[in-house]
């Protein structure tokens, strides 16, 4: 089953309603025997840039992150395969969630980055955990600290 993060006219910038809207379709997708994997990939030329900086604005305005009903980990709890078809810009959350499901593949224009270390903010959604297990310490302590953009060749390295 394809999910496609589809709010091109924002780069398909993350929102708590985005992430509730994704959360309730992998969960039928993972109940549904029919389909054997769930392949995530976002709409026009982003994957997902981070965070919607207008749902930041709406904080204490509205449920925001009162009215998760799920972690933002969710991904990585699914039973069935998760694939993450990163087909271009990728960062912040979105670069935290395609690196939660099982198997990312990134586009040879996809570019990828840790940017909330640009924003003066901490490694969010479990980032400075997981990074380093999948890329190891140094390659990790690097992406983390300096935030800077890699492109999907030094990626796959």
């Amino acid at each position: 089953m394809a999910v496609t993060l589809n709010r091109p006219e924002r780069h398909d910038a993350w929102t708590f309603e985005l992430e509730q809207e994704l959360f309730d379709l992998a969960d039928r997708a993972d109940a549904d025997q029919r389909i054997g994997a769930i392949v995530l990939t976002g709409a026009g030329k982003s994957f997902c840039p981070g965070m919607d900086m207008s749902a930041l604005a709406t904080l204490g305005r509205g449920p925001g992150i009162a009215a998760r009903r799920r972690p933002p980990t969710h991904l990585r709890s699914m039973r069935k395969l998760t694939v993450a078809a990163i087909n271009g810009g990728c960062a912040s959350v979105g670069f935290v969630q395609a690196l939660r499901c099982d198997v990312p593949f990134a586009a040879e224009e996809a570019k990828l980055s840790c940017s909330f270390t640009r924003r003066d903010a901490p490694a969010e959604y479990g980032a400075s955990w997981l990074l380093p297990r999948l890329i190891g310490l140094a390659d990790a302590t690097d992406l983390l600290l300096s935030g800077r953009t890699i492109d999907a060749a030094e990626g796959s390295s």
